[in-house]
């Protein structure tokens, strides 16, 4: 797998690398083992850094090197801990959305623009997904400290008519989640 098929040609690095990711990763999926998993995750994002796709979506998205390193990594780890629900280290769920975090305080600029539109939804799906799954509301609660600014600057320059659409929004959110997670009187007794 290193060597192309003709002696004289160079090792193939890109194949190599690729086969031990897959391999990495596959194997951890299999023995059902997220820290095989995560080490699959960061060979990937190291050998796709070191790529050109790498740069056209530095320059594409206008990020920093740290920050779409660390969103890779980051929505890594989250498909990890979907994957593997409470057998994830809970370092390895807070790493994630601080990752996660960070990636997207680099994509989003300092002003409210239309990638707020875009990135708030994601986030909300994320928060979501990952409280389902781990039925811990306090860990994606981390999703919500690269909006905290941007709910300020929304706060500050939006009509009052605005808020009570919000509530009402909130509102029917909260019903909602109250009705689907309803107890069983059997375990309010415990």
């Amino acid at each position: 797998m290193l060597f192309t098929t003709s002696p004289t040609h160079a090792p193939n690095w890109r194949l190599f690398g690729l086969g031990l990711i897959t391999t990495v990763f596959l194997w951890g999926l299999l023995r059902n083992e997220p820290k095989l998993c995560l080490a699959g995750v960061i060979l990937m994002t190291l050998g796709l850094a070191q790529t050109a796709v790498f740069e056209r979506w530095l320059q594409q998205l206008g990020m920093s090197h740290l920050g779409l390193t660390s969103g890779i990594v980051g929505l890594g780890l989250l498909l990890i801990t979907l994957r593997f629900g409470d057998r994830t280290p809970k370092a390895m769920v807070v790493t994630a959305t601080l990752l996660v975090g960070l990636s997207v305080m680099d994509f989003l600029p300092k002003t409210l623009a239309w990638r707020d539109g875009l990135v708030a939804p994601l986030l909300g799906i994320m928060y979501v997904a990952l409280w389902l799954r781990l039925h811990d509301p306090l860990l994606p609660t981390l999703f919500a400290l690269p909006e905290a600014p941007r709910i300020y600057l929304v706060a500050t320059t939006a009509p009052s008519w605005s808020f009570v659409v919000l509530s009402f929004a909130l509102l029917i959110l909260g019903t909602t989640v109250s009705l689907c997670h309803r107890s069983r009187p059997n375990e309010c007794r415990d």
